[in-house]
């Protein structure tokens, strides 16, 4: 009996390395894997009649990641298909408790977020973020614009979105949510201004200084000191001027942590501002330029 050569191809296998049918199988591929219904086929094909028709029998159900279709839907932006979709699985969240809203939020899905927010306004996930939270993480500016509804809500964290958006120097995201969300403080005591001076986010410290500048968090730092200590130059030029003199939970201003960590460019800016500032003990900056960098 002759045996199949093993390095032979057959006609099938030679069909399959077509760039075109290659990329039907590998997207068969990931749906399977993923143990997609019907239903959530349908949403990729962008078949309403087949949505229609699979709605009695797969509406509810979750794949592998923990989508419903709803979700699905409104991260592609089908809002054509959310109508017939929310009345079943508005109430269902993913794996992780992100709702179809923060799908919609985080794609700038502007269509699906109109028909969806109120039905999943305020909704929060295992984190504690909200879409627009997920709007500012994303850079999706058209969806902050409609989901300021949801301005001052905060994660577990602490964290607003002003917060997120300052802290990846999102101008635009910080200039949408500075009248809603300015001088709002984490469970640490941090603020917008402190998560952008750390970064070296300027463009958002120069939003953000004149609204936040003297506000401290519970270590008693302003977003200047913790500028210092994470050697933002940038940042301190900005801040200098707004929050020298400061004296935080330990009696130390930012000058004598810069002296701690041999900081020279913010040690000449700093000088003129606090160098008469005395610590607990009488020292001035002077006392800290030869010890162990202070946290």
């Amino acid at each position: 009996m002759l045996q199949p050569d093993p390095v032979a191809r057959t006609a099938l296998s030679m069909l399959a390395t077509h760039p075109c049918i290659r990329q039907k199988l590998r997207s068969e591929l990931v749906h399977n894997t993923l143990r997609r219904s019907p239903l959530q086929h349908a949403i990729f094909s962008c078949d309403e009649a087949m949505v229609l028709q699979r709605m009695r029998t797969d509406a509810g159900g979750r794949d592998a990641q923990g989508c419903t279709a709803l979700f699905l839907a409104a991260q592609r932006g089908m809002h054509q298909l959310l109508n017939l979709l929310v009345g079943a699985e508005a109430d269902i969240a993913d794996s992780r408790g992100r709702t179809a809203l923060m799908a919609a939020a985080a794609n700038n899905r502007v269509g699906c977020i109109d028909r969806l927010l109120p039905f999943q306004h305020g909704r929060q996930d295992f984190d504690g973020d909200t879409a627009l939270i997920y709007a500012a993480r994303f850079w999706a500016t058209d969806a902050l614009s409609l989901l300021r509804t949801e301005a001052r809500l905060q994660n577990k964290r602490g964290e607003t979105a002003l917060m997120v958006a300052a802290a990846s120097n999102y101008v635009e995201g910080v200039e949408a949510l500075l009248l809603y969300e300015a001088r709002a403080q984490t469970v640490e005591g941090w603020t917008a201004l402190m998560c952008a001076a750390v970064v070296g986010a300027t463009a958002a410290v120069c939003q953000l200084v004149t609204v936040e500048a003297g506000l401290r968090n519970n270590r008693g730092r302003t977003a200047l000191i913790e500028a210092v200590l994470c050697g933002q130059m940038a940042s301190v030029h900005v801040l200098a001027p707004l929050e020298h003199g400061a004296i935080d939970a330990a009696g130390r201003c930012a000058l004598m942590y810069a002296a701690s960590r041999g900081h020279t460019p913010a040690i000449r800016i700093l000088c003129p501002l606090e160098g008469d500032v005395l610590d607990p003990s009488g020292c001035d900056y002077r006392s800290y330029g030869e010890t162990d960098c202070l946290l």
